[in-house]
């Protein structure tokens, strides 16, 4: 059981119901020894817990159930505001942003990725430089030393990608490296069902081999991810990927594949029925190959 959530919990019932610290641990706990627990350490003891859903008026079991209810609820939202920075949607996520804060979520991996989506909203809307991004990323993940580790949540594996991109180009290989031995052995990532989280990573990990013109591996991981989403059913960053293979082709001079991924690209940044998403990569392609899109699309359907 993960006590420092229940904790925060009981601190977020405790005060929707209106009593204050000292009525609601009174003759039950010190409140040194309270705040103890909402630093998660020690674990709360089984009678302390009873006593303080007691207090509330409330069954141990029921506040248990609810606890679960609410870490689900914190993780649908907070996954919405990752779709909404994918689709480019940044008014629908300062609408639900706007009812949130740090204090919003009881558990950990949620508020690291809330964290994470609001620094990954201003890098790209230009609100924050690529070097202050880095600069919050590096602490939000404690990098250097998050590489010594055995293992890793699929947020801070997902927030490494990124923050590789960021990094000055001599130090990216090392953080590479470790991200490519992750993918070799997906068990060093502690996560259920986590197709969705490595196809973002492969994405970043696409650019960073692109910078390095390691254009082979970057088309191999593209084909990897494209696998991936094929598998599970799934469009999430599936136009990335075409784009990404398109220029691999292009760099490789492979001029007919990358006119089908181009094709691609634009097909799967369509779906949706966003137009912000489909018009990023028209500007993307056009610039990229000099191309008008719209002439393009009309002679691949002749």
């Amino acid at each position: 059981m993960l006590y420092k959530e229940l904790a925060f919990y009981f601190e977020r019932l405790r005060y929707e119901r209106g009593f204050s610290q000292e009525s609601f641990i009174f003759d039950i706990v010190s409140i040194s020894q309270y705040k103890r627990y909402l630093k998660g350490h020690p674990p709360i003891p089984f009678p302390v817990m009873v006593a303080l859903s007691n207090r509330l008026g409330l069954k141990y079991d029921y506040i248990l159930e609810e606890l679960d209810i609410a870490k689900n609820k914190e993780r649908r939202m907070v996954i919405r505001l990752m779709n909404f920075i994918v689709n480019y949607d940044y008014e629908a996520f300062d609408a639900l942003v706007a009812d949130l804060s740090d204090d919003f979520f009881l558990e950990d991996r949620n508020k690291l990725l809330y964290r994470y989506v609001l620094i990954l909203k201003d890098l790209f809307q230009k609100k924050l430089s690529d070097s202050d991004a880095l600069f919050k990323l590096k602490i939000l993940i404690d990098y250097p030393n998050i590489l010594k580790l055995k293992t890793l949540s699929s947020n801070e594996f997902m927030i490494l990608g990124m923050l590789a991109t960021l990094l000055p180009k001599n130090e990216q290989m090392v953080v590479l490296k470790r991200i490519e031995k992750i993918l070799e052995n997906p068990s060093q990532v502690i996560s259920g069902s986590n197709e969705k989280m490595i196809v973002m990573v492969l994405v970043r990990i696409i650019k960073l081999l692109g910078m390095h013109e390691d254009f082979k591996k970057a088309l191999f991981y593209c084909q990897t991810g494209i696998k991936i989403c094929k598998s599970i059913g799934t469009f999430y960053s599936l136009d990335y990927l075409y784009y990404y293979a398109s220029l691999c082709h292009h760099s490789l001079g492979e001029i007919d594949q990358r006119n089908e991924f181009i094709y691609l690209a634009i097909v799967a940044s369509s779906v949706d029925g966003n137009p912000k998403k489909r018009e990023k990569f028209v500007k993307l392609i056009e610039d990229d190959y000099h191309i008008d899109i719209n002439q393009f699309m009309h002679n691949k359907w002749k």
